[in-house]
């Protein structure tokens, strides 16, 4: 004898566990193909795939404008603390108007984009447009 007695159950050869392993594929076929012939599952297949069709361009773009949106808002944010240090490098201006034009550009995305597009050495002009048109009034000292 070898071995001891537990062991003398039968092991499942490669072959069989092939044969069982193509019985069981064989068995999931019979089911998609007793569901194919459905009609009613059949037009929900087909009624699903259309709308996964439709659906999914739409689901990519609004992935793609929300990533947009997403990369948009960080710019934004890096600018504004950019814009602190920036602000107070400009030649000719006070530190009064350094911190009102501060203000207005960190409320202003659009004033606030426009200020970085300028080059460095018209930024001085953009603050005293700016600081005419939001009819800044020195503090009094």
């Amino acid at each position: 004898m070898h071995g001891s007695p537990c062991c003398n159950e039968p092991i499942d050869s490669p072959s069989t566990m092939a044969s069982d392993n193509s019985v069981s594929e064989t068995s999931r076929r019979r089911k998609r193909k007793a569901i194919a012939r459905d009609p009613t599952m059949e037009t929900i297949y087909k009624n699903f795939r259309q709308f996964t069709e439709m659906v999914g361009p739409v689901f990519k773009m609004m992935s793609e404008t929300a990533a947009r949106k997403e990369a948009a808002r960080k710019e934004i944010e890096e600018k504004k603390k950019l814009l602190n240090q920036v602000i107070f490098e400009i030649d000719g201006l006070s530190n009064d108007e350094a911190i009102f034009i501060l203000q207005v550009l960190v409320e202003d995305e659009d004033q606030l984009k426009t200020f970085f597009y300028v080059p460095d050495d018209k930024r001085l002009c953009f603050c005293r447009v700016l600081l005419k048109r939001m009819s800044y009034c020195p503090p009094s000292k």
